[in-house]
């Protein structure tokens, strides 16, 4: 059902197709050229004048391989006296009537006056190489997707992972970025899943998987699905697809990374035990919690530990969201015997974790020394005070 989803959106993206536009054009014949026949090494130089324009420059070569399509014969392309490209034949779509090629001309190569060179090396299959002079130079405003610019990730708080580590049952938020950095809306389609043969009992794909969107020129966007860990087995999730249709009708596809998920039985919880408000009969104490899973932990249950200790409440059962933190107080009593922890129990996990330990007894602050002190302070400036008065001026 999903495969025949993808296929009508497919579809669907090839019919409403937002063609790039055409900002320049010159075929061969329009720059009174004629069509060349080879049938040994024959090259020709073509002048053409081009405009300066933000665009994406071709060379679309029109060619006949005569007897057929397959064999060593080849055509080699030259602008300005830089090599573009050399193409064999089977390298050209021979799909209908004639054979196409399009070749890519680096902006940086072109000037207001150009050269383009054309070779036809005919071989032993292919006794014959023509090229038609419907082949011609364009610049045109496209959409341009980068396989560097297609990724997906499970998001983690303010993190996107490639390598995570996923909690038995956890349900992973997979986010697929994409990026047009051409020049003109294009239309695609995003297909999240790529199956991969026996990692299907792994994990479970919920809610939609297959995207389709009109991407506007250096615009960024971003398309979430969500999986479902079922085993304690490592896998992958495999890369996601692009499909679109380019400015000359052709179709494209592009994978993306995959992401490694490595499972554990049990989420990763914190605790921390501090004091505040310590008195020489009781102390405020708190217990913070991080949850540092991707799963919510509904109950943990935290009690504190000590010697004759009286802690009020006697436990506290506090919920943790994902990669959240929490935390409960207490007030206690009794804490001659000083030192205190603390267990914080995760019923749905069946584990524990414990707190550090504190030092909670008060020392009692002996101040007879210094009391001692001052009063010889005291009685050696009064003698001092009498001695001085004394003395006859």
């Amino acid at each position: 059902m999903r495969r025949l989803l993808l296929i009508v959106a497919i579809l669907l993206v090839m019919l409403v197709h937002t063609h790039g536009k055409t900002l320049f054009e010159r075929s061969f014949e329009e720059l009174g050229y004629e069509s060349i026949e080879a049938t040994t090494k024959q090259c020709k130089e073509y002048s053409l004048v081009m405009p300066n324009l933000n665009g994406y420059a071709f060379l679309t070569l029109f060619a006949d391989f005569i007897p057929e399509s397959t064999g060593s014969a080849s055509i080699e392309s030259y602008f300005n006296g830089k090599p573009l490209a050399e193409l064999y034949a089977n390298e050209f779509d021979c799909a209908k009537d004639y054979c196409v090629a399009y070749i890519p001309i680096e902006s940086s190569l072109i000037k207001p006056e150009n050269t383009l060179k054309i070779c036809l090396r005919p071989s032993e299959s292919i006794v014959k190489v023509v090229l038609s002079n419907k082949s011609k130079v364009g610049i045109y405003a496209m959409g341009v997707f980068k396989k560097s610019d297609f990724r997906k990730c499970v998001v983690s708080g303010n993190k996107c992972l490639e390598h995570y580590s996923a909690v038995l049952g956890e349900d992973l938020n997979v986010r697929i970025s994409i990026k047009n950095s051409g020049n003109e809306d294009e239309s695609v389609v995003v297909e999240a899943l790529r199956a991969i043969a026996g990692e299907s009992e792994t994990k479970q794909e919920i809610g939609r998987i297959t995207f389709s969107a009109i991407i506007k020129p250096q615009e960024e966007r971003s398309f979430y699905y969500t999986v479902r860990v079922k085993q304690l087995t490592r896998f992958n999730l495999p890369p996601s697809a692009l499909y679109y249709t380019d400015e000359f009708g052709r179709k494209h596809t592009i994978f993306s990374n995959t992401i490694t998920i490595i499972p554990k039985e049990k989420p990763e919880i914190g605790a921390m035990l501090f004091t505040r408000d310590v008195n020489k009969d009781s102390a405020r104490i708190s217990v913070a919690l991080s949850n540092n899973s991707g799963v919510e932990i509904k109950e943990a249950e935290v009690v504190l530990l000590g010697e004759e200790l009286i802690a009020l409440p006697e436990k506290q059962v506090v919920s943790i969201k994902p990669r959240s933190s929490s935390a409960v107080d207490f007030i206690v009593k009794n804490i001659k015997h000083g030192r205190i922890t603390c267990a914080v129990n995760v019923k749905d996990y069946n584990m524990q974790v414990k707190c550090n330990t504190v030092e909670l007894a008060q020392k009692e602050f002996d101040i007879s020394p210094i009391v001692a002190a001052s009063v010889l302070l005291i009685i050696l400036a009064i003698i001092v005070f009498l001695y001085l008065n004394s003395q006859p001026e």
